[in-house]
């Protein structure tokens, strides 16, 4: 099994992970549109501006996840090594893995990868948008996906 992964250039991979900026305008637009959705549909001001306080806590979240807001550690670096262990970089320098790939759902702007270590039952998903990494790794990562030994 070593040497078809070698042959396929499977061995050790890097994917080095930056801010997407399609994420970024993606946040911001969808929590832009439900707060003017929820100012122009009548209700009572005080019970609005509730709402759309709440729109805006869920922004502050969504902006520590996936932008690194408030010195929260963000995915900077992917690694995938020839036992298909998955090691986890971020921007805090910290490293987590070994991960095993239990699955993953690519699409043609960004992929969601489902991990999981031995310590726990559930998986963690990893989304990585197409724009946060360089061509040449989103192919790479996406024939690597796609290869049925590559999943435990």
């Amino acid at each position: 099994m070593e040497n078809r992964d070698e042959k396929r250039g499977f061995s050790w991979m890097t994917v080095l992970i930056k801010t997407s900026r399609g994420v970024v305008v993606y946040l911001f637009g969808i929590h832009i549109v439900a707060i003017f959705t929820l100012w122009l549909i009548e209700i009572d001001v005080i019970f609005s501006s509730l709402l759309s306080m709440l729109i805006c806590l869920s922004l502050f979240v969504y902006c520590r996840r996936y932008l690194g807001v408030m010195r929260h550690k963000r995915l900077t670096q992917l690694r995938l090594d020839k036992q298909n262990q998955c090691f986890l970089s971020f921007s805090d320098n910290s490293l987590k893995g070994p991960y095993s790939l239990k699955g993953s759902v690519i699409f043609n702007v960004a992929l969601i990868m489902y991990l999981r270590s031995g310590k726990h039952l559930l998986s963690k998903p990893v989304f990585i948008p197409k724009d946060a990494v360089d061509d040449k790794a989103w192919r790479h990562l996406r024939v690597r996906l796609r290869d049925p030994d590559s999943w435990d």
